[in-house]
């Protein structure tokens, strides 16, 4: 009988503070742990421009608000915008950035 991957696994806080986890990862040292994040905001805050910036110093490494990144693969999903919009705002980052691209 195989087992069901979305059971719901009950556990006791005693059983819970008795086991040892391995560390979080971060993309952006205690910022932003690897994993699923939404981040939420006012529009035309920059959220657009602030997450394209991020994802562009995780794929390089280069850290980001003076915090270290781990180099790594990033998925940048943008439904609303086009490949121009897209391409002119990474033009603008990377150019800004003391030309890292």
């Amino acid at each position: 009988m195989k087992s069901n991957p979305h059971k719901l696994t009950v556990i006791d806080g005693e059983t819970l503070m008795d086991k040892r986890l391995p560390p979080t990862k971060f993309c952006v040292d205690t910022l932003l742990p690897q994993g699923l994040c939404i981040l939420g905001g006012s529009p035309k805050v920059g959220k657009s421009w602030m997450v394209l910036d991020l994802c562009v110093r995780v794929a390089q490494g280069a850290p980001l608000w003076g915090l270290p990144t781990s180099k790594g693969a990033v998925l940048y999903l943008c439904l609303e915008d086009s490949q121009r919009r897209i391409q002119e705002r990474l033009k603008a980052i990377t150019i800004s950035r003391d030309g890292l691209f």
